[in-house]
């Protein structure tokens, strides 16, 4: 068994306040959530308007179930206009 976690670090260049922010951010976290059955929250810059690192933890028994929910999750990421992927840490224990 593995313990994996990841750390999606996101602009919102639209995003005019933290109202904003946080709207885009919850709906990121919800399809994490209901999607691949992972635990998601917003781990950094909540105080900036235009910011967000959103860190996901998951438990797999196989390397490549891994890597296969880590690209779906980055392809979520991928398929939002309102937001852009400016990198990412993964590691696995």
């Amino acid at each position: 068994m593995r313990v994996c976690a990841a750390v999606f670090d996101l602009q919102i260049p639209d995003s005019a306040s933290l109202k904003d922010k946080r709207k885009q951010v919850k709906g990121i976290v919800d399809s994490f959530r209901n999607n691949f059955n992972v635990s998601a929250s917003e781990v950094a810059y909540q105080d900036k308007w235009q910011r967000a690192a959103i860190g996901v933890v998951w438990v797999s028994m196989t390397p490549p179930k891994d890597d296969s929910l880590f690209s779906s999750l980055e392809s979520l990421i991928h398929s939002r206009f309102d937001v852009v992927l400016l990198g990412v840490e993964r590691c696995s224990y």
